[in-house]
């Protein structure tokens, strides 16, 4: 947990410097101060400090500042072995792949106008690296199949990219979905079944 006065500041009658006085409540606690990632990917260095001085200590001998030198040594030294194997990963991990439960309609025509419309939204959107696009209408007017036909002709059309189908008629298929494009894409820690996907 991180602590922080919040009574007040006063000034020291000895240092002459400002300090926090009061008692200490918790005002950040461990889901916030934390990723909450999983221990692999993300590397925790509890200190004994408060909110204000958390990254300031006293002398090169302070617990605090050699636990994060030497986890930051350890990084520095851990940084070629790690860089390659993310590379090595890449070169000989999943390769991108679509993920849709229905075969692509050989008969499927039309609606090219549709079609022409997401297609414009989504390079509109490419400076920004992410669109979304809804299809709405009543069951039954097609658009299933127009997404369906979007996302093989994306496959098609740039085959480095993912394509995913999510089911989200409710909560359990939805997560289900998500642990499945994380196993597809080998995502680190997709085996963990207590690991939050979403």
């Amino acid at each position: 947990m991180l602590l922080f006065g919040i009574l007040h500041k006063g000034l020291d009658s000895k240092s002459k410097r400002w300090k926090r006085t009061g008692d200490f409540v918790i005002t950040v606690d461990t889901d916030s101060a934390l990723l909450q990632l999983l221990d692999l990917i993300e590397e925790k260095i509890p200190l004994d400090s408060n909110y204000s001085i958390i990254v300031k200590f006293n002398n090169k001998n302070n617990r605090g500042y050699t636990n994060a030198r030497d986890k930051l040594r350890q990084f520095k030294q851990d940084a070629v072995s790690v860089v390659a194997a993310c590379f090595l990963r890449e070169r000989n991990g999943p390769k991108p792949s679509i993920m849709i439960p229905f075969e692509r309609d050989s008969a499927f025509v039309g609606r090219e106008d549709i079609i022409a419309k997401i297609i414009e939204k989504h390079e509109q959107a490419a400076a920004d690296h992410h669109s979304r696009v809804a299809l709405v209408g009543l069951g039954g007017v097609g658009k299933s199949q127009i997404a369906i036909e979007y996302a093989y002709r994306v496959r098609k059309s740039v085959p480095q990219t993912w394509v995913f189908w999510v089911y989200a008629a409710n909560a359990a298929r939805f997560e289900q979905a998500y642990r499945d494009i994380a196993n597809k894409a080998e995502i680190p820690g997709y085996e963990d079944l207590k690991a939050d996907i979403l």
